[in-house]
């Protein structure tokens, strides 16, 4: 779930959202969680559990995607803006495997997330 985790935290710092326990909101706020928790179901159900297809148990998968959302969800608020450090080794490490073990992009949520990650690597704003 490390690059779900990671493609979700860079689209919600981007966003304005500082805390991952905000992808459960609704309505409450600029942008919708709901919209973000299908991004992360998206890439999950495209990306991630086709990936593990015949090496992990989908049971198995399931299950740790859904105990990883409960644990989004804890009153202890993960810090989008701790989550985004490291950017090129969290994406060396957890999307790009992906790639590998699905023979290339399933669908363009992969693609979208290198692009979120790029865009909150890139200043914006006037420069001194």
């Amino acid at each position: 779930m490390n690059g779900v985790h990671t493609a979700i935290a860079y689209t919600m710092a981007l966003s304005g959202l500082h805390h991952t326990s905000q992808l459960f909101d609704t309505g409450t706020q600029e942008v919708d969680g709901g919209v973000l928790r299908a991004y992360v179901g998206g890439l999950f159900e495209g990306e991630i559990l086709r990936g593990l297809r015949g090496m992990v148990p989908e049971g198995e998968v399931r299950a740790s995607y859904h105990e990883w959302m409960r644990r989004l969800e804890a009153p202890m608020e993960h810090s989008t803006f701790f989550i985004c450090q490291n950017a090129i080794a969290k994406v060396q490490e957890r999307i790009l495997p992906t790639l590998d073990s699905n023979g290339g992009f399933q669908t363009p949520l992969v693609p979208f997330a290198v692009a979120v990650i790029l865009r909150y690597l890139t200043p914006h704003g006037p420069l001194p």
